[in-house]
């Protein structure tokens, strides 16, 4: 009589919260807008992309560093970045609308011209995810690089 009640209370017990965590699939933020700045840089110079997103939930990186950038120019050359730590954060409960900034310095022989920055953010909202993480594309940003000796 025990092992009826207790083979299907340890079955859903199991595989009632592992379904959940498998089918939950929501991204820990939302990207609303992003820019580049300056939106005319020069060969060399030192950028900044600015996302400002909406935080729906608080999840740890899927690894140290989650984020992936990229840069194409304007002849389709792409220049990676290494990989840097996603973080963000949310106080009280409900969307909280905030800034991410992130810096880094453009190739002085990336290609003069328009060119566009594209970056995924990867997390692990539950154990399931630290094997399938929840990845965040951006949309890509478009910006014209200015010639070095440009004025």
């Amino acid at each position: 009589m025990m092992r009826r009640v207790l083979i299907p209370a340890l079955s859903i017990a199991i595989v009632g919260p592992l379904t959940w965590m498998i089918m939950d699939r929501e991204p820990p933020y939302t990207r609303l807008a992003g820019e580049m700045i300056p939106a005319h840089p020069r060969q060399g110079d030192f950028v900044s992309v600015r996302w400002t997103i909406d935080v729906h939930k608080l999840c740890p990186p899927s690894e140290p560093r989650n984020v992936t950038r990229r840069v194409v120019d304007s002849v389709g050359t792409f220049t990676d970045y290494a990989p840097v730590e996603g973080v963000f954060g949310a106080s009280g409960r409900g969307v909280q609308q905030q800034s991410i900034t992130r810096a880094f310095q453009l190739p002085s022989s990336i290609e003069p011209g328009p060119a566009r920055y594209h970056s995924t953010a990867c997390f692990a909202c539950n154990p399931v995810q630290k094997l399938f993480p929840v990845c965040v594309s951006t949309p890509e940003i478009q910006f014209t690089i200015e010639r070095h000796d440009a004025k």
